[in-house]
């Protein structure tokens, strides 16, 4: 795979890397339920779950991180995502760290910030890496019908 950008000769689309700090919040912490009853407004709506301000304050953060990356109208995307993290604590217990439960999060804002739906995103794969800096690298390939 060419993680420079360009056309790798698999699919004959477009490929696009980029990395992504800090971590996104995992799916378990994006939202919050309004258990009051009031309800909050959001893009014209009422809403009883809305996004967190974790969620909201990581979303603004990276955003401008994310490169523009046009892909055709009968195309598809692949997603690789690779988590950076430290696998254990500094006394050696091992970290609990919910890696899958970023990867919804982190393409709902990619897709979000590309202009395209995520059910576009037709092959993924995910792993995570044991690494003091914590981060995510993304590879974005365009998979040409």
């Amino acid at each position: 795979m060419n993680s420079l950008g360009g056309d790798d000769g698999e699919g004959g689309g477009k490929i696009i890397r980029f990395i992504l700090s800090p971590l996104p919040p995992s799916k378990n912490r994006r939202h919050k339920v309004d258990l009051s009853g009031r309800r909050r407004f959001e893009s014209g709506k009422a809403q009883y779950i809305f996004l967190s301000d974790e969620a909201r304050q990581w979303m603004s953060r990276i955003w401008p991180l994310i490169p523009r990356f046009e892909i055709a109208t009968t195309s598809y995307i692949h997603l690789s995502m690779e988590f950076h993290y430290p696998f254990f604590y500094k006394n050696q217990k091992l970290r609990i760290f919910d890696a899958p439960n970023m990867q919804e999060v982190l393409q709902d804002v990619i897709c979000k910030r590309l202009g395209v739906n995520d059910n576009l995103i037709k092959s993924w794969e995910g792993r995570s890496v044991d690494d003091a800096e914590e981060k995510v690298v993304v590879v974005l390939k365009e998979l040409v019908q």
